[in-house]
């Protein structure tokens, strides 16, 4: 982010305009947590169990058992009243520095704000599909080491596609320009040769990504679309690093190169 851009973010913060109540809190510090009588649901079968208590210590679950026994001393308990415990959600499809605002009540973006939104609703790992690669390696960094309260972030960096693609050319239409040069930027990198598809993917390997997001499709219509020597360029350099590919595919029928069928 420019220094320029970040004055400005923090300008409008000051005057309230990026102000949101907080969405969560941090609990008291314990190394043991007691969810006591909940019903707990934990996914593995259809059925769930009424009136148990739920221990955790540190960062596992240490037991489940039926309510009513002993609490250790110090423990943070958490009174579930006959509510229901399940395990936490997983949203594979994020962006996380976008604006989580509707269009017709538009709003600058508030990570920080999108972050505690998604524990509020029970998510607690997310994977941002395409972003600004070094903000939200930042991202993932503050909440693992507790700095910052959110769920547990995967990320894949910017879309790679082909130039005049998607995304860029969505965004000249959705977007008045500079902005939508700016947004796609920050979520895009355009692919011009197979070579460059081969120095994206070491990039994005070296800035921690857990997959690579590619933009393989015609989105308007029309709009340029990555090739079989480029995509296929992309594949065979990040399985060796232990990279998958997610594909932005605007149909099912579009074709996809016999390299990407392999079982490998």
């Amino acid at each position: 982010m420019s220094p320029r851009i970040a004055a400005l973010l923090a300008a409008l913060a000051a005057s309230g305009c990026l102000h949101h109540e907080p969405l969560v809190e941090r609990g008291r510090a314990s190394d043991v947590l007691v969810f006591r009588d909940v019903r707990v649901f934990a996914g593995n079968r259809l059925e769930a169990d009424d009136h148990q208590d739920v221990v955790v210590r540190g960062a596992r679950i240490e037991s489940v058992r039926p309510t009513g026994g002993p609490v250790e001393d110090g423990a943070f308990v958490v009174e579930g009243g006959g509510r229901t415990l399940l395990p936490g959600l997983v949203d594979f499809h994020v962006h996380l520095v976008n604006t989580s605002s509707p269009p017709w009540d538009p709003s600058l973006p508030d990570t920080g704000h999108n972050l505690e939104g998604y524990l509020y609703a029970g998510v607690t790992a997310v994977c941002d599909m395409a972003g600004p690669v070094g903000q939200l390696g930042d991202l993932a960094d503050e909440v693992e080491s507790g700095e910052r309260l959110g769920p547990r972030i995967f990320f894949a960096g910017p879309m790679l596609g082909a130039p005049g693609g998607h995304p860029e050319a969505i965004l000249e239409e959705a977007l008045p320009w500079p902005v939508s040069a700016v947004a796609a930027g920050r979520i895009g990198r355009p692919i011009e040769t197979p070579q460059d598809g081969v120095l994206a993917v070491e990039d994005l390997a070296r800035d921690r990504v857990t997959l690579v997001k590619v933009a393989y499709d015609s989105l308007p219509t029309g709009a340029p679309q990555l090739d079989r020597e480029r995509l296929l360029a992309i594949v065979e350099t990040a399985h060796p690093r232990g990279l998958k590919l997610a594909l932005h595919v605007r149909k099912a029928p579009d074709p996809l190169p016999t390299a990407l069928n392999r079982a490998d």
